[in-house]
């Protein structure tokens, strides 16, 4: 009989009782019930985010070296933005648990995506936008954040949002070494929680990717050229890297995890990416005929304690979901050359 209420509920599952179960995750009594209901409520944002993903990936098809992904909110980050990070949001009101991400080259292009992105999606209702490039956050993230509610005449799929980030292949490195480090120190540096020296490093290495990617000419020998602001940032970084081994440190993260494919067709569009407590990064596909079969393997494997941490993604190839996702394989060469550059730059007399 539960069972059959559980079901019922599903089919018609209101804002109400969807802030109700946000209530009861901030009190610690959601029942197997609500959790149920509420795996439900993310798997819905599934087909309309790879509406939107699908939209602006074919917009955007003529951009050069431009990376277009999608993914689903983990389950732990939901629990943890409901309860620790927006404690007075209502629930139904999260505007990421369907997100597309734009990897542009420069900040050129972000802006040139943004206005295609805002043409092709004009149908829908931009409920919110956030220039985090122009008015960076605290941690020192920087994008374009764009959220849209969803028009739908099926009421399980109305006004469900969902968020497009734009930022440029520096900021994007930046942001996936951020979680990555942050994962291998068990850190949520992302969020301004963590080690000082670590924090104060992803912040002035922020402050110099934000000067250097301005309008201003890029090719230049010296830091001080970018002006004090610029120097002063990349001599903190010097100093805070030679004390605290920062490039090693990066490096042997990188070395930490051995990568597994599973189910890999040439013709998979979704994938799940998991990673245990050996560091070994599981990567499991499906075609995109099995979206429904990929949510439902997402959501029993977030319930398996052997992983520290999964997410599901959708993107075109295995090559471009390394580009978009570098933090699941610990790639962060692109970073670390970032670092090496700055450090080669303020030695300069």
């Amino acid at each position: 009989m539960a069972m059959e209420n559980v079901e019922e509920k599903l089919k018609r599952i209101s804002n109400s009782k969807i802030d109700t179960i946000g209530k009861h995750i901030r009190s610690s009594c959601v029942s197997d019930g609500e959790m149920k209901i509420l795996e439900e409520w993310r798997a819905r944002h599934f087909p309309v985010m790879n509406e939107i993903h699908d939209l602006i990936e074919d917009e955007l098809e003529s951009f050069p070296k431009i990376t277009v992904v999608q993914r689903l909110k983990r389950m732990p980050t939901i629990l943890d933005k409901i309860k620790n990070r927006e404690s007075s949001m209502g629930l139904s009101r999260m505007q990421d648990v369907g997100g597309v991400r734009v990897i542009a080259e420069n900040l050129k292009d972000v802006y040139k995506a943004e206005n295609k992105i805002k043409k092709i999606l004009a149908k829908y209702e931009l409920e919110s936008e956030d220039d985090y490039i122009k008015d960076p956050k605290e941690s020192g993230y920087r994008g374009i954040h764009l959220v849209y509610k969803y028009a739908s005449s099926d009421c399980r799929y109305d006004k469900l949002r969902t968020e497009i980030q734009i930022r440029t292949k520096a900021e994007h490195a930046w942001a996936t070494s951020i979680e990555t480090v942050g994962l291998m120190r068990n850190e949520n540096l992302k969020s301004g929680k963590g080690s000082k020296n670590w924090l104060e490093f992803f912040v002035e290495m922020s402050k110099l990717i934000a000067i250097t990617e301005s309008d201003r000419p890029t090719k230049k020998n010296d830091l001080m050229e970018y002006g004090e602001e610029a120097y002063a940032a990349g001599k903190r970084v010097d100093e805070i890297e030679k004390k605290n081994d920062i490039i090693k440190k990066l490096k042997l993260f990188n070395l930490s995890f051995n990568v597994i494919e599973r189910n890999r067709p040439k013709n998979d569009s979704f994938f799940v990416i998991s990673i245990d407590k050996n560091w070994n990064v599981v990567i499991t596909g499906f075609k995109s005929s099995d979206s429904v079969k990929s949510v439902e393997y997402y959501n029993n494997l977030e319930k398996d304690d052997r992983y520290i941490d999964k997410v599901l993604v959708g993107s075109d190839n295995i090559e471009e979901l390394k580009r978009a996702y570098p933090n699941y394989f610990s790639d962060m060469s692109t970073f670390i050359n970032y670092i090496e550059s700055v450090k080669k730059l303020v030695k300069k007399p």
